[in-house]
């Protein structure tokens, strides 16, 4: 592991230290114990951390669905997804946004038919791309993992081997009814992205899933199961490059 891995694992640890235990941070936090560079880089970005995150405790939520969607534009924009700091800053703000994101806007919960709706829910979440709203921006699979896994979300048990050698666009974790959701997206040649999203399989009330792949709104989807969770993925590349990829 390079220090740039390291670093944008390490991006996503607590302050607090809560995270010392975490098979997810291992490898970087040794990183940072053989190389002393790393390591002052490191403890500094854990004060900065620590200043943050105190500052962030006196920010008054905002009060009106309109205040909401106000702070989530203009965090976008004064964003730079590249700093360090822009994980935490997207952790605290998880609950304004997810309740933006696709708790409210989204829709409602239809009875005997929650499949159709988390899956028109999801596209809508991806349809906006390339230009989605991520809370990380990274092109590292693992900062990505290390990121859900901080956020709660739900983690994909297995990703095709074609798509690990891939880089990503980055992350989000956010809620869908009252379950975690996690996004993950996938950079391919030429720019495309192919996405993934994970809810936990008790989020669809025991829905039967799609067999093969399918098309639906525009979009190539097909849907996996394993350990508990579901896992839809969702591209505009061509079918047969799409079939190959899952395939992998």
């Amino acid at each position: 592991m390079d220090n740039e891995t390291a670093k944008t694992i390490l991006s996503a640890y607590r302050p607090d230290g809560a995270d010392a235990q975490d098979p997810v941070f291992a490898d970087a936090l040794e990183q940072a114990r053989r190389d002393p560079q790393l390591a002052r880089w490191f403890e500094e970005q854990r004060v900065l951390d620590q200043t943050l995150f105190q500052a962030l405790k006196r920010v008054e939520a905002p009060v009106s669905a309109q205040q909401l969607l106000v702070g989530q534009i203009s965090t976008a924009k004064a964003r730079n997804p590249w700093q360090r700091w822009a994980p935490l800053l997207a952790l605290a703000a998880l609950v304004v946004i997810s309740a933006v994101v696709l708790v409210g806007p989204l829709g409602a919960n239809r009875p005997g038919d929650t499949l159709k709706a988390f899956q028109k829910d999801a596209l809508a979440l991806v349809a906006p791309e390339p230009a989605i709203n991520l809370s990380l921006l990274t092109p590292s699979l693992a900062a990505t993992r290390a990121y859900i896994v901080q956020a709660h979300g739900p983690v994909a048990p297995g990703v095709p081997a074609a798509l690990r050698a891939m880089p990503t666009a980055g992350c989000l974790v956010t809620e869908w009814h009252h379950h975690r959701l996690s996004l993950t997206c996938f950079v391919m040649p030429g720019n495309r992205l192919v996405h993934l999203l994970v809810v936990p399989k008790d989020a669809l009330d025991g829905a039967r899933l799609p067999e093969g792949l399918q098309t639906a709104e525009g979009w190539h989807i097909a849907y996996r199961e394993g350990q508990g969770m579901v896992m839809l993925w969702a591209t505009h590349a061509p079918m047969e490059e799409f079939r190959k990829i899952l395939q992998s």
